[in-house]
């Protein structure tokens, strides 16, 4: 092994297995002109392909992020669905959701969001004698209705 080779890293453990103390000749060095050929390939690789491919995968998910929370239901949103289910005809309730669909809420967040929450809301609202175990079906099956309804929309 050179002398070039030998000190380029500390050594921290001697033959016998105990510990020493790098001195100053077995710190690396410091690169000089000509010495740095290998980071070239190195440093272009850095910065032409795990930089861009880090900058791309950042925006992905901040894209998905904002996604996530664009046009959201409202935890009010729950609340009046519910009551329009219970107190109007179906006709009602299908156009409140058209209304969440066009503040640009895709169909899975109103299905994940909206209509299941709808149900378990539902469900407190016969629990605590809000509704009566009548209205707690018909609203349900008008909650089904909705439900394939979103299901089937494009």
């Amino acid at each position: 092994m050179s002398e070039r080779e030998n000190s380029a890293w500390p050594r921290t453990l001697t033959a016998a297995g105990t510990r020493s103390t790098p001195d100053a000749n077995s710190l690396p060095r410091p690169c000089r002109h000509g010495e740095a050929e290998g980071f070239d390939g190195l440093e272009g690789t850095i910065e032409g392909e795990i930089v861009p491919r880090l900058l791309i995968s950042l925006a992905a998910s901040r894209r998905a992020a904002a996604a996530l929370t664009a046009g959201a239901p409202e935890p009010s949103d729950v609340a009046e669905l519910a009551r329009l289910l219970l107190a109007h005809e179906p006709a009602i309730a299908s156009a409140f959701i058209d209304m969440i669909r066009q503040r640009g809420t895709p169909r899975e967040h109103i299905c994940a969001q909206l209509l299941a929450p709808v149900a378990r809301h539902l469900g407190q609202m016969c629990e605590q004698h809000g509704c009566d175990y009548a209205q707690l079906l018909v609203g349900l099956s008008r909650l089904h209705a909705l439900l394939r309804e979103v299901s089937a929309a494009t």
